[in-house]
């Protein structure tokens, strides 16, 4: 792949999330990127239920991917290319990282099988005797998302000159986001003897190039670059109204949100921790709808999030 960059990304599929290892399928309009990454230093579990999903291809299928061995410099590339500044020379691909490529024009077939474990993807390049297979069931994938998957490569097939249609994909994600979110959350107030607690979620991004934790800011972040978010990922619905998205962002004590004249708070600002955040109340995951978060910051959790509670009467 040389140095293609990695624009042009419509949605992000993960097959297999744990505290080492992640794997993922990048979707484009024309190609799609198979990504798998270890910790460096961690051991990869060699049992049958852990296998790796890349060392699950056997190696005829393997054939019919080209290896991308410049996927952190093109990632580099992506990121320059967003804040408007030149590209650098490339660097070598991290320790336990391995990413393959391969273009939708060159599938024949696209199918959803079942073993005795779970579903799988079943994807057919032309010319080949083998499939290339993914398991589904590691990410815990719903129906409605692997009919979306599964859609968008069969338009990839029979349309070859126009590209993957990922539409149904798109939308089974967001309605299946919007379902698990309505389900966790109890509106940003929780009523309990006559009084209301405002909740309020911090978020931050880890900003590669800077080492440090800021406020989202790529264009895939939506309404979390407002960094004070409800539990749906959006702008807070009581964010202080004289407030634009550039002051809202920037880093302060508690949340600027507040409730109307009608109510008045009981309490302070607080942070809620506990076994799943760490000491300052941050948690730690892949993306905003990942289904974990961690306590600690793993070698793939880019984005971390808090939650502040308030009282009021």
């Amino acid at each position: 792949m040389g140095t293609k960059r990695l624009f042009g990304v419509e949605e992000i599929v993960c097959l297999e999330q744990r505290e080492q290892k992640h794997t993922v399928l990048l979707l484009f309009k024309d190609r799609f990127l198979l990504v798998e990454m270890h910790a460096a230093g961690s051991r990869k579990d060699q049992s049958a239920s852990s296998m790796d999903i890349l060392g699950a291809v056997d190696e005829t299928a393997m054939k019919l991917f080209k290896p991308l061995n410049n996927f952190a410099s093109s990632v580099k590339h992506l990121q320059k290319q967003w804040k408007g500044e030149e590209p650098t020379e490339e660097e070598e691909m991290p320790e336990g990282c391995k990413c393959l490529s391969m273009d939708l024009c060159l599938l024949r077939n696209a199918d959803i099988d079942h073993d005795d474990v779970g579903p799988l993807l079943m994807l057919t390049k032309g010319g080949a005797n083998t499939p290339i297979i993914l398991p589904l069931y590691r990410g815990h994938i719903s129906a409605a998302v692997q009919e979306g998957l599964l859609a968008g490569f069969i338009s990839a097939v029979e349309h070859p000159d126009r590209g993957a249609n990922w539409d149904n994909l798109h939308q089974a994600l967001r309605s299946e986001e919007r379902s698990r979110q309505e389900c966790a959350q109890q509106e940003s107030f929780l009523l309990e003897a006559g009084k209301k607690t405002l909740e309020v979620f911090e978020v931050e991004r880890w900003r590669l190039a800077l080492g440090i934790w800021t406020t989202p800011f790529l264009p895939i972040d939506n309404e979390l670059c407002w960094r004070w978010v409800d539990a749906t990922g959006r702008k807070h619905p009581h964010l202080q109204q004289n407030l634009n998205r550039e002051v809202s962002a920037a880093k302060r004590e508690h949340p600027p949100c507040e409730l109307d004249a009608l109510f008045e708070a009981q309490d302070n600002w607080e942070v809620e921790k506990g076994q799943t955040t760490d000491p300052e109340g941050w948690c730690y995951g892949l993306a905003w709808r990942s289904s974990t978060w961690e306590n600690s910051a793993g070698m793939f959790d880019v984005l971390r999030k808090r939650k502040w509670r308030r009282t009021y009467a």
